[in-house]
Parts: structure tokens; sequence; C-alpha cells
């Protein structure tokens, strides 16, 4: 026994009766009940489990392989052909491709127990193969390959969890394996190739133990975001690992680099650098590879080249600022700013709320009243496209709007007579502490220690919602808490409650999560609240 077997599904999950035994060895079970009785040496000793014999893979496909060649046509080939079995032998890599599908890196093995090649097909990172679809997907790939490979294996996606050791667990991949003989169709049902755990047509889930039981070598493998095509096909046995940078078709940093043109300004193109580095932190996650591991049996071919211990890069608001100022076609800019978090413009631009012109509030109309239009040059900045991903589908602008005391506002009058304004988490302009707020259903603002007008800035999750108990309200109570410390305050972080502001929170709180908007909240509520004075229907007032 070796590690290589011990592991393997012969010698531990792949058990069968008597019957089947009998039945894959091409005997009858009084055949193999006389041959026990009288301690025959070819037949393996079963093991006993409530009274039942049982013998293991391992037992059963040897004792084929060895003495029963004419039923050989039941062993699969992930089966090793002889016990003692040395390293593999890597023969080339090559490209296959499937329509609507993608791209597959094929590595094809010469396993050294003198049987037929075997495959692994491994999809590049921009293929659309699903889970549920690798057994399929194997079937028509192994029709793409040679005669003489006579197996393929497929990761599908998933991995499975081995324990190693006491609160030890180690994750390797699982794969598919099709038999090309269980797919040639003048062999009989019964004589195809064993699956022990089916998966589709011809095929059975394996660990990634079971090819390492096969190939005895470290077989490379390629986590999902570093599985770029020609790395794959240019991998050979020893190679250092590769440092790839981290890629995923739907987040595909490309199109925030494309931006950038040869007269864009070295800050702007400098902006969009580090939010295209942003975008590969988040889409890399917390480590350099996924995980994976098998010792000994698996390496890790290729890593990121994301750093994990890098805090993810934030833009600056200035940064954030030249970006959204900075002009593309529609088609690019929709294409860039889907790529980026909602979060990655924060302070300046994170949520558009959406005001109805016919019920506005007066804070609201007051508002509008002293938004201006921008230059027709500046309608193709990425804020106003930002803007517009809040339009109902059948909505066209008609005017593109910003406000004179904040010069980073993107806003959109649309034709069905509403405002589309874009909110960040803070308000710059704004001076002392809150003194008032009107809340509507879909927009909300607040006034000033200077009694200037202001929409209330995102928290950074969803807008603000009033009338039940949850999120929504919590977030609103919490953003009108901070204001009314500092007007200039970035929502984006909750109060700290002390027993300075508590009384105000909780007053804010009961009344958001117990009506409705719209709502008025005045300088009596807040006042009162702070004093833990009675709040009355006097100071906190539907509008």
């Amino acid at each position: 026994m070796n590690v290589w077997h011990t592991r393997s599904c012969w010698a531990s999950t792949v058990w069968f009766d008597v019957e089947t035994a009998a039945d894959l060895m091409g005997l009858k079970p009084d055949t193999i009940y006389h041959y026990l009785s009288r301690n025959d040496p070819k037949l393996p000793q079963p093991t006993t489990d409530r009274g039942r014999l049982r013998f293991s893979g391992e037992q059963v496909f040897r004792y084929i392989v060895e003495h029963r060649p004419k039923a050989a046509t039941v062993v699969p080939r992930l089966f090793p052909r002889i016990a003692d079995l040395g390293p593999a032998r890597f023969l080339g890599a090559h490209r296959a491709g499937l329509p609507n599908v993608g791209y597959f890196a094929i590595h094809t093995w010469q396993p050294a127990d003198a049987g037929p090649l075997i495959a692994i097909a491994y999809p590049d990172r921009e293929n659309r193969m699903t889970t549920s679809d690798a057994a399929k997907i194997a079937v028509e790939i192994l029709k793409l390959l040679p005669l003489e490979i006579a197996a393929l294996a497929v990761p599908n996606g998933e991995a499975f969890p081995r324990i190693i050791g006491p609160g030890e667990i180690e994750d390797e991949p699982t794969i598919v394996v099709l038999d090309r003989i269980s797919i040639e169709g003048d062999v009989a049902e019964r004589n195809r190739p064993y699956r022990p755990h089916p998966a589709g047509r011809g095929t059975s889930y394996y660990r990634w133990a079971d090819l390492a039981n096969l190939l005895r070598v470290d077989i490379p493998w390629w986590s999902q975001l570093v599985r770029e095509l020609d790395a794959m096909l240019t991998w050979q046995p020893g190679a250092a690992i590769a440092q790839i940078a981290p890629y995923a078709p739907e987040v595909d940093t490309g199109h925030i680099t494309a931006l950038a043109t040869l007269k864009t300004a070295p800050d702007v193109r400098d902006a969009l650098k580090k939010l295209a580095n942003r975008v590969l932190s988040r889409l890399n996650g917390g480590a350099s590879d996924d995980d994976m591991r098998l010792t000994p049996g698996l390496i890790h071919a290729a890593i990121s080249t994301i750093d994990p211990a890098v805090p993810t890069p934030t833009l600056t608001a200035d940064e954030a600022a030249v970006i959204l100022h900075h002009r593309a076609h529609e088609h690019m800019a929709r294409h860039a700013l889907r790529v980026a978090d909602h979060l990655a413009f924060r302070p300046l631009l994170t949520y558009v709320m959406k005001i109805n012109r016919a019920t506005a509030t007066s804070a609201a109309r007051q508002w509008i009243s002293r938004l201006i239009d921008v230059d027709p040059t500046r309608r193709t900045e990425l804020g106003f496209w930002y803007a517009t991903r809040y339009l109902p589908s059948r909505v066209r602008p008609t005017r593109w709007l910003t406000d004179p005391d904040n010069p980073h506002t993107w806003i959109i009058q649309g034709d069905d007579a509403n405002i589309y304004a874009g909110v960040g988490t803070n308000t710059p302009g704004a001076q002392g502490k809150l003194c008032g707020a009107e809340i509507d259903d879909e927009a909300a603002f607040f006034w000033d220690t200077a009694h200037h007008i202001w929409p209330l800035p995102d928290a950074g999750y969803d807008y603000y919602r009033t009338g039940y108990h949850g999120g929504g309200p919590q977030r609103l109570a919490e953003t009108l808490t901070t204001l009314a410390d500092d007007a200039a305050a970035d929502a984006y972080t909750p109060p700290t409650l002390t027993s300075d502001n508590s009384t105000l929170y909780n007053a804010l709180y009961q009344m958001v999560t117990e009506r409705h908007a719209p709502l008025t909240i005045t300088a009596e509520f807040i006042a009162a609240a702070r004093e833990a004075r009675p709040v009355t229907d006097t100071t906190m007032r539907p509008l």
C-alpha cells in the first residue's frame, strides 16, 4: 500500500457484494463461494460487513486484470493495470473547442501501467461550461480526440473535502471521467466500464486523488481565475509557477482601461488604472489560488498576480471625480460601469434617487429650482452614463443637469418628467449640522445650519425606506443621526452611539419604522429628542 493507492476510491469507497463481484468477474456467485471455500490463492479474501461478504474495488479489478482478461472491458481506465506503478509521462498539450462552450487545453498522459493514453481537458477562463454540463461536454470532446486516447477527465468545478488530520481538511477537485469504450455502440452494456458514481452518458464522478493514483505525478492545476489558455497549452513538467492576472469574462477590466486614449490626461489614466486594480483585487479575493490541495498529486501551475495581503485599492474623492467627469461613448461607458462595483466612486456617487416632480416635497422642489443645464459637451461624462442606468427602459433623457453648489453632481431629467439625481455618501458643501429633513418614498432632502437644502447622502446600500423594522429604516435613522452631528459627514460609516446621540437615534428609529413616507423631521423634533423630551405630533408630522 502507498499514499496514492490508499487515497483512491478503489481502496476506500468502492465495494461490491459477492453477486456484483461475480458479475464483473464473469463468474457465477456459486463459483466465488467455491473458490473461497478452498482458499483459492488467486481470489482475494473479502471482508465481512454485518454478516455479508464484500470485496473492494481494488480486489475485484486487480483479479480481473490479472486472471480474467476477457472481462477486462469492465475495468475503468482510471484503475491502474499494475500495482507497483511508476510516474506517468506527459506527452503534450493541444487546444480543442466546442461551439457555444469555448476552448479547452487538452493534456495527454501516458500512464506507466502500459495501458492506453488518458487526457485531461482543462476549460479556459472564458469557457461557458457549467458543473451540470461536464458529463455531456466530456462526450463531445472525446469525439474530437485521437482514438489512442482511451479516457478523458474533465474538472467539473466542484471540490471534495478530505480529512487529513484532526481538525484539518483539504479540498481537492472533482472530475468527470469518460471511458471511450463506454460510448462505442458495438459494446454490450454489461461489458462497458464500471462507473462508481455515474454522472451521465458513460461518465462517472471521481476525485483528483483517483486521477493521481493512475498518473503518480503532481498533476498541474489552474484555479478558475488564472486558467489562461496559452499558459495551459505551454505548460511542461517542472515548469516554474506562473503568475497570471485574474480574469473573468463578466468582470473584464479591459473595459475600464479602454476608456483611456492617447489624449487622456495622466491623472485620468492613473485613476482608471487604479480602478481596474480595485476590480482585480475584489475579483481575486483573499488568496492567490483557489485553495485546492492534494499532496502529492496536485501542483498549482499558476497563481494570481494580486497579492492578497495588499488592501483593496480605494479611489480618493479626486480620483473618483476625474473618472466621473471623463467623457466616453455610451457603449464603452456602460461596460466600464458594469465592471466597477457600486462603491467604487464613493463618496461622490453611489446611488441615483428618483424625484417625481408632481408629488415632490417642498425641499425637493426648492433644490430642483437651483439646478442648471450643463454644457452639451458634458453629456457624455461617465457620471451621466451612471445616472442613465437608473432610468426605466422606455425613458429617454431630456435634460442633463448639475447642482451649481456641488460641481460633482450628475442629474438627468427624463421624458417621464421625473428627475434622476446621483448622490454619494457625503455632502462636502453642507455646513454645520442637519437641522431638518423631508423623507419621500424614493428621495430625501435635508437642510443644514445655513438653511441650505441638500439631497440626503446614500449609506452605500439600497436607498432608504420607512414604515417597517428592517435595514432600510435603520440606515435612514443612522444617517440622520450622523448628519445631526456633522452635516458634511460620510454616511457610509454608521454612527457610534453614545450618551450624546443615542436618544436622538432611538427617537428617529421609532419614527421611521412606525410611520410611512412622506415625513418631515423638524428642528423641534431633533431638539426634543436630544433632550429626551416627549416627541409629539407637532414635532413629527407627515408632509
